[in-house]
């Protein structure tokens, strides 16, 4: 097959959705489709406002970088500058892929999506089809608007990271002759562990992973961590920082000293190496985000065995529900994340069964290899 993948931003700095299509990108070159990538020249999404020298440094082949233009007000975003975007067209109709397979919302990828297939189609005469990978969600209102639902409704495949999802935009797009199914998400099969070597620390310590933005909950885990009873355990919060980081530390430095004494700040991209090193020598991993369409660090907590202490929103609901592998406490709640982090404090072996539940689900079920191999065959057979 022939495809063309397009995300908001680019390998080795990326966001859960983007990284959803990359690793995609990944496994289906790997076996040997013809592959053409398209990004902007930026490294994160704070770079759509905050101006930042743009990068041309990747190690993927075939990987298009346009500029975009800087807007600091309320539109939609990117925006990618005309003339290069009209060569990337010319060049997307040379390649005439089978499909594109783009995403995550709410970004303007949806909208040139559309604009490529579209151009593909006519120019080259080519049945080019588009799946689109929404990271759709619910509870967010950026992502419910009707210009949304109207250009997901003309997508030809919406892949889903839940069944939650799937149930949710079903409902959204009634009309929409649009295939709708549960793609998943997951993890490098490198990343699991033996389970025979699964261990946890004697002093309880507990991981945040992802990007410091406002809607991953930061500030929820730090207001309740100084209510744990002394000796209090460690907290270790790592990931890449945005616009919101300054808040985060306003409120890190509002702590007690002997509070700010067990948590550690790692405000820079890990790699695999690093991710493993951290989940390692965590207790538990705790995302007490606002917003998910799925959360892949949960995912990568499994991978290395560990359980999770997770928002109840529907993905993550749905994924406790399947996995067994953690504890969900309700979203934006204090007193109840204080409570749940008090049961692995008392016994830093509490979320063992969890956590090897989580890993026995995720090996079996979210690999990309597995996703891969599942997408690579249903995409082969609408081709037919």
């Amino acid at each position: 097959m022939l495809l063309l993948f397009f995300s908001h931003i680019h390998p080795p700095a990326v966001d859960g959705g983007s990284a959803i299509v990359w690793n995609l990108r990944n496994y289906f070159e790997s076996r040997g489709h013809s592959v053409l990538s398209l990004a902007t020249n930026l490294t994160s999404t704070d770079d759509f406002v905050k101006p930042q020298p743009p990068t041309n440094s990747t190690n993927l082949p075939k990987l298009f970088l346009l500029p975009i233009y800087r807007l600091h007000h309320r539109l939609p975003k990117p925006i990618f500058k005309i003339p290069p975007f009209l060569k990337f067209l010319i060049v997307s109709t040379k390649f005439h892929p089978d499909y594109i397979i783009a995403g995550p919302l709410p970004t303007t990828i949806l909208f040139y999506s559309l604009i490529i297939r579209f151009f593909t189609q006519i120019l080259s005469r080519h049945k080019t089809q588009l799946l689109f990978i929404p990271c759709y969600h619910p509870t967010d209102s950026a992502f419910s608007t009707p210009l949304i639902h109207f250009l997901l409704s003309k997508t030809d495949f919406i892949a889903t990271l839940t069944d939650s999802e799937t149930n949710c935009l079903t409902k959204l797009l009634p009309k929409s002759k649009t295939n709708i199914f549960t793609l998943g998400a997951g993890v490098d099969s490198s990343l699991l562990i033996d389970s025979k070597t699964i261990t946890f620390p004697q002093t309880p310590h507990f991981l945040f992973l992802g990007n410091f933005a406002a809607h991953k909950g930061m500030d929820t885990l730090l207001s309740s961590f100084p209510r744990l009873s002394s000796p209090l355990p460690k907290l270790t919060i790592a990931g890449q920082p945005t616009l919101d980081y300054p808040r985060i530390q306003k409120l890190y430095h509002s702590l007690a000293p002997e509070i700010k004494r067990q948590i550690t700040f790692i405000p820079k991209k890990y790699n695999q190496a690093r991710l493993i090193k951290l989940l390692d020598a965590s207790t538990a991993l705790v995302l007490p985000s606002r917003h998910e369409s799925f959360g892949l660090v949960l995912a990568e907590a499994w991978a290395r065995g560990k359980p999770v202490i997770v928002s109840d929103l529907p993905s993550t609901h749905q994924l406790i529900a399947k996995t067994k592998g953690g504890i969900l406490f309700e979203t934006g709640n204090i007193t109840q994340l204080s409570e749940t982090l008090k049961l692995f404090v008392a016994n830093p072996k509490f979320g063992k069964t969890m956590g090897l539940n989580g890993y026995k689900y995720t090996k079996k079920y979210l690999t990309w290899d597995r996703i891969g191999k599942w997408l690579g065959s249903k995409l082969s057979s609408s081709l037919q």
